[in-house]
């Protein structure tokens, strides 16, 4: 860990990453860890999140990270990303799921949530990550914003343009009943 993050803190207790670009600090911990007995002998597989700390401007920002560790053939094998933007909210606990994705192939599902701001008003928006070892690294295999996030941004997109053009704002997703296009289920 110390590798991928810095040096350990016994008083914050986790990991104290300091970004080399920005020079903003961020304080990791493990999320989550689980052991499963592989087709290779024992493998562990953990999440970290990493948030901003000590910063006196407006940059809140995190991080998350994965990683499967084994042994094989008496040596240990890491197989990480240990860097992953997950915007102004941190990945907690109850925002991983860690599944069998096959017999032999386990993974995690990360919801990563952010604030987005848009007219005076703040949307809490959330992402579903799908994340698995493969050749030697780590893959996303999938990626999906809520349906309900899809919808209600493309309405503020559809009032912004009426905005702009100084026109109302024609049938959208938060103004219909029916369910529109952008919110029918594919």
């Amino acid at each position: 860990m110390a590798r991928n993050y810095g040096k350990y803190s016994e008083a914050e207790r986790g990991w104290l990453y300091v970004d080399e670009a920005t020079k903003l600090t961020y304080l990791v911990t493990v999320v989550q860890q689980k052991t499963v007995n592989g087709k290779d002998g024992e493998e562990l597989y953990f999440v970290t999140s990493g948030h901003t700390i000590n910063t006196e401007l407006d940059n809140d920002d995190s991080f998350y990270g994965v990683f499967e560790v084994q042994r094989s053939n008496g040596r240990l094998w890491e197989f990480s990303d240990p860097r992953r933007p997950s915007g102004t909210i941190p990945v907690t606990p109850e925002n991983v799921l860690f599944e069998a994705l096959s017999a032999d192939v386990w993974g995690w599902v990360v919801k990563i949530s952010d604030v987005e701001s848009s007219d005076g008003s703040d949307l809490n928006a959330s992402t579903n990550v799908v994340l698995a070892p493969y050749d030697g690294g780590i893959a996303v295999l999938g990626s999906r914003m809520p349906r309900s996030r899809r919808c209600t941004l493309r309405a503020r997109q559809v009032y912004a343009t009426a905005k702009r053009s100084r026109r109302k704002p024609g049938k959208s997703c938060l103004t219909r009943r029916a369910s529109p296009t952008c919110c029918r289920r594919s």
